[in-house]
């Protein structure tokens, strides 16, 4: 999917300085996860998501930097990462935004200017309508684990999810397979304007 992305009507000199201020932004947020040396064990995995820490997982440095790369191209046509994320799981409509010329969903959120404010925003819907779609699919930026360990997420497109419905999604999508799963704190979270579930699985031993 792409779409032509129009340059902003700022002057050229600004218009690089904010690109590069973006980018510095960017690798600021993503600098937070850990560069692990070898590939992450399941018992190292089950150490960290049952003590908390999971700053500790991450990627290495090739996949870190192909996913900082990756997040710069979006951000040259989308708006915020949550309208990329949206998009291409739930298949939101777009708009194109009349001041950037960037894209954005098209819903109730699209007059929030901040990716924090959308965030918020969620946070504050006590009731999500019923019928909301609730997706599990491949992490396409898999943190670094032993071959064998599966690295899914679980994308709620409006709200929240309770902890038991969070494992009754874990129980139906990977069931007869050993799970781990956790929340991102929000410090660590990279796309802030969608709840999701980092999930892992293996064959049972």
């Amino acid at each position: 999917f792409s779409l032509p992305v129009r340059r902003s009507l700022l002057p050229f000199g600004l218009w690089c300085m904010l690109r590069a201020l973006r980018a510095l932004a960017t690798m600021a947020e993503t600098s937070t996860q850990n560069i692990p040396l070898r590939p992450i064990s399941w018992a190292q995995l089950q150490e960290h998501v049952e003590s908390g820490q999971v700053q500790r997982l991450g990627r290495v440095q090739a996949a870190l930097d192909e996913y900082r790369m990756w997040r710069e191209e979006q951000l040259q046509t989308f708006a915020t990462i949550s309208d990329c994320v949206a998009h291409r799981v739930f298949a939101h409509p777009l708009v194109r935004d009349a001041d950037t010329g960037k894209l954005r969903v098209d819903s109730p959120q699209t007059h929030l200017s901040t990716e924090t404010e959308r965030a918020e925003h969620h946070a504050r819907v006590a009731a999500p309508p019923l019928g909301r779609r609730i997706v599990f699919r491949p992490n396409d930026f898999p943190y670094s684990l032993e071959a064998g360990i599966a690295h899914d997420v679980l994308w709620c497109e409006t709200g929240s999810l309770t902890t038991d419905e969070i494992r009754a999604h874990v129980e139906h999508h990977c069931s007869g397979r050993e799970t781990l799963w956790f929340v991102n704190p929000p410090a660590l979270q990279s796309v802030r304007g969608l709840f999701h579930v980092h999930i892992f699985s293996r064959s049972r031993e």
